[in-house]
């Protein structure tokens, strides 16, 4: 197996900057979350000239560039942009297109002939679709690709080592569905939605996948009740228990109802710890 990653580590800044045009003299420091101890997630160039590097506490960044414009991290506005981006390339090149991180499109290049003349062919385009520095690395396995594509700004980097261990291709992330039956029993019924909830996060994790939408039915005779949840960043289905809950308590249960949860729109599943404890304890 052979794996193409193009790396667009500039995008998150790149969005913000669009999406706000008065910002663009200003250093700007992307976080994952409020407080004091919530990580820098993407810094502009001029934050990381003064010091601030991802990863390091929003109080740490904020004392090496106080000038800086603190925002909170734009996931789901990179998802939205790589999907455009991979559109385009899985119908120029048939190949098969994965988003693996909101900065990196993953393509499979087994059966290519010329692996660096098309990661140079499929960055250049992707340079002039975006307008953004793109990277390029091949290897044998993802992990590989990756750390490939960090090492040039320009051409392709190629790791020709072997897969340190079997690894499936990446895989373009489908939605994921569950069901379960509901019966008026307000105790009952909460414990087992809550326990389809947590089988799908459970099988949310074990495939790094989030949603940015679920979508519920409710089938009861001849009565469907549809209702979608929108999310404006990739979240993973306990982060949305709350809502779900919200939207079934107001349908009238009074005997066996059908729910069918739909996890739509997927994306990479970027874990926080907190997320991470919820779903050690989820039923």
């Amino acid at each position: 197996m052979r794996l193409l990653c193009l790396d667009f580590p500039t995008l998150p800044i790149a969005l913000v900057r669009r999406a706000h045009p008065h910002l663009s003299e200003r250093p700007i420091v992307l976080l994952a979350g409020p407080g004091a101890d919530a990580p820098v997630t993407a810094a502009s160039p001029a934050a990381i000239t003064r010091g601030v590097i991802p990863g390091m506490p929003a109080v740490a960044a904020r004392g090496r560039c106080a000038s800086a414009m603190f925002l909170p991290e734009n996931p789901g506005a990179c998802v939205d942009e790589l999907e455009r981006i991979a559109s385009i390339i899985a119908k120029y090149a048939t190949l098969s297109v994965a988003i693996t991180s909101q900065t990196r499109i993953m393509i499979d290049v087994t059966t290519v002939n010329d692996e660096v003349r098309m990661g140079e062919r499929l960055a250049s385009l992707a340079r002039q679709w975006t307008g953004l520095e793109v990277r390029a690395g091949v290897g044998s396995s993802r992990s590989q690709a990756e750390d490939a594509a960090t090492l040039v700004r320009r051409g392709v980097a190629i790791d020709t080592r072997p897969a340190g261990e079997d690894e499936p291709p990446p895989q373009a992330m489908q939605p994921l569905t569950g069901r379960v039956t509901l019966r008026g029993e307000p105790d009952d019924d909460q414990r087992r939605l809550r326990g389809l909830i947590a089988r799908l996060a459970r099988l949310q994790d074990s495939l790094g996948q989030a949603c940015r939408e679920v979508t519920l039915r409710m089938v009861a005779d001849d009565l469907v009740m549809r209702r979608r949840l929108r999310f404006d960043r990739p979240t993973g289905v306990l982060e949305a228990q709350d809502r779900i809950e919200a939207a079934v308590s107001t349908v009238p249960v009074e005997g066996p109802v059908v729910l069918e949860l739909e996890l739509g729109r997927p994306a990479p599943l970027l874990l926080a710890t907190r997320y991470r404890e919820a779903l050690a304890t989820a039923v």
